[in-house]
């Protein structure tokens, strides 16, 4: 099979399973019930359900809207848009979110050049704020400072084990930030993220503040409850995950194709992530929102009468969680680069963290903590720009422009630090399943991975 252009379905098949053309650049598949001629939805059963999900929510949003405007005439308002301290306040907040955008592609540039020095010294911090931290409690009586001194230790330990792998994650970070740069429609997806995002909260909450009255009978509530909370959880994963492997297919086809880019690369991911793969990408999120809703629940009921058995679960639960999200990473990854199905995907990523799982936590964690850094940054200079706006445009309110500042900085840094999880995580599966093809399309990239790698 050959790839045409960003609206094609591409497939990248490890080295073992493909035979390259004498110009080494066009592969053929050679396995077609692995890897399948022409696009295909994949489960698709799955993408069905989940439309059929929102519909339902829709369904019950309406027959609540209806309702409510009934009984209460449509006399309800919740915010005076004409109010002069809205105005004001969102004021700030437009300044804010501009502030945070222009922080987003600063860091990323930041991160280009001084890739090296981000990693060693965001780890330094982190071990300096978990000791005083440690100190603090304990100065103040609490036994939970020995375990925050523990944990320093830990990390100093590890950092030390892990301090000749600093060169390949440099190269990583280095690399997911140049292509940034090279396509910046990869963070503009991540801002339409965050934009589907903010518009279910609001459609979702809307929802449950109607849907009151569409019923008295308890036991029909109580299966909304449910209902809703796997919804927005489910939803919630769907929307996180198009835009990781929206970002995973972009940066694969530059793994792969560099040398023959189609003009939008981000686009044909994003519309592979909508289609043939959003059927995979909803069987993998619906799984981490059956983990949450069970957790919420657990949460729920601790609350009436808490025992060690709930507490007990709720931290299995949350251990599990925690490994199903790491573990969808890459699987989500799989399906971006390969368009295979969730379970195909699934079955191969187990076979990668056998044979690179460990690398592939060292790296994510040498990285991780100037991707949190990142986020933080961002939150704090934007509380700051909200807090001196605000004293200017909303005296009265420039406590509340500084905590709006904080979260709009936080959230759209966070977002673009997504962006370069996703990247790494798809960089660091093409090079550990076929390195041949960075050889071929970049050899001074290459030569750098490969000093790096093997140290």
């Amino acid at each position: 099979m050959y790839y045409q252009g960003p609206y094609a379905q591409p497939y990248y098949p490890p080295p073992t399973q493909v035979r390259y053309e004498h110009n080494g650049t066009v592969p053929q598949i050679e396995n077609d019930e692995k890897f399948p001629q022409g696009s295909k939805y994949r489960d698709l059963f799955w993408a069905v359900l989940f439309i059929l999900h929102i519909v339902g929510v829709a369904v019950l949003c309406g027959f609540g809207t209806t309702k409510f405007t009934q009984q209460t005439e449509g006399t309800v308002v919740f915010v005076d848009v004409n109010a002069p301290e809205f105005r004001q306040v969102m004021t700030v907040s437009l300044i804010c979110l501009g502030v945070a955008v222009g922080m987003s592609f600063l860091y990323v540039t930041f991160v280009k050049y001084f890739a090296r020095h981000l990693i060693i010294g965001t780890i330094v911090l982190s071990l300096i704020l978990w000791a005083i931290f440690g100190f603090y409690l304990l100065a103040a009586g609490s036994m939970a400072g020995l375990f925050m001194l523990f944990m320093a230790g830990l990390m100093a330990f590890f950092f030390y084990l892990w301090r000749n792998r600093i060169p390949f994650a440099t190269a990583m970070l280095q690399t997911v930030a140049q292509r940034m740069q090279d396509f910046p429609s990869m963070s503009f997806a991540g801002y339409l993220m965050i934009l589907s995002h903010i518009c279910w909260n609001i459609f979702f909450f809307w929802t449950i503040s109607v849907s009151q009255y569409l019923t008295q009978n308890q036991s029909a509530i109580n299966l909304l409850i449910v209902f809703y909370i796997l919804s927005y959880y489910w939803a919630t994963q769907v929307i996180k995950n198009i835009l990781h492997v929206t970002v995973s297919g972009a940066f694969a086809t530059w793994y792969f194709m560099s040398s023959n880019m189609p003009s939008n690369p981000v686009w044909g991911s994003f519309r592979r992530a909508t289609t043939t793969s959003f059927g995979s990408i909803c069987l993998g999120s619906l799984l981490v929102a059956v983990l949450e809703t069970i957790r919420t629940l657990l949460s729920m009921a601790r609350r009436q009468q808490d025992n060690i058995c709930a507490w007990c679960a709720d931290c299995i639960l949350g251990f599990i969680e925690g490994l199903l999200k790491y573990f969808n990473l890459y699987a989500f990854t799989q399906v971006a680069i390969y368009g295979k199905t969730y379970v195909q995907a699934a079955k191969d990523t187990w076979e990668l963290v056998h044979s690179h799982g460990i690398e592939a936590i060292i790296n994510d964690n040498l990285i991780g903590s100037v991707l949190t850094m990142g986020a933080l940054i961002g939150g704090v200079v934007c509380a700051i720009v909200g807090a001196i706006t605000g004293a200017i445009y909303a005296p009265s309110y420039w406590t509340t422009c500084t905590a709006i500042g904080f979260l709009i900085g936080y959230a759209m840094l966070s977002v673009v630090m997504e962006v370069v999880q996703s990247g790494v995580s798809t960089i660091f599966v093409c090079f550990a399943m076929d390195r041949e093809a960075l050889r071929r399309n970049d050899p001074m990239l290459y030569q750098k991975f490969m000093e790096t790698y093997f140290v």
